[in-house]
């Protein structure tokens, strides 16, 4: 059996051309014939210690909600969903909790302490489905307050 996925747009919680956009549909899922979208709070997330003054502007955690509704857009309650970090991130960082269930048609799963940089993807389960979302972990350095000695 072969299943269609039908993405229509990557937002990621940015902006699309400067026009707000809704996260990206999947589905309809292969069991129950649902559609989701999945969404991650930030793009980016940063490693190493960050200015509690600046902590707003550079994230270490990253949330990643999933949405679950019926074929008339309704949500759907107590669905399970599952979370997982790619085989190269595992050890590297963590996504908890790894499954939960929808509660209001939501589900969430919390990125955190990452312990390398790169480009993170994430695998998202529900109902037979599977969507890829990916975020990116920087390094925060600390400006030097010493001007440049040529």
């Amino acid at each position: 059996m072969v299943r269609h996925i039908i993405l229509v747009s990557v937002c990621l919680g940015l902006a699309c051309g400067g026009v707000a956009c809704a996260p990206p549909r999947l589905g309809p899922t292969a069991g129950s014939g649902y559609v989701f979208s999945v969404q991650v709070s930030d793009s980016i997330v940063w490693l190493g210690p960050v200015n509690p003054a600046l902590a707003a502007r550079f994230p270490k955690v990253a949330a990643v909600f999933v949405t679950v509704q019926d074929t008339q857009g309704r949500p759907v309650d107590d669905v399970p969903v599952t979370f997982e970090l790619e085989p190269g991130w595992a050890g590297s960082a963590t996504l908890a909790p790894a499954a939960t269930r929808t509660r209001g048609g939501m589900a969430r799963a919390l990125f955190s302490e990452a312990r390398t940089t790169g480009v993170v993807r994430m695998m998202v389960r529900v109902d037979g489905t599977t969507a890829q979302v990916h975020l990116t972990v920087l390094s925060y350095q600390e400006p030097s307050d010493s001007p440049d000695v040529p």
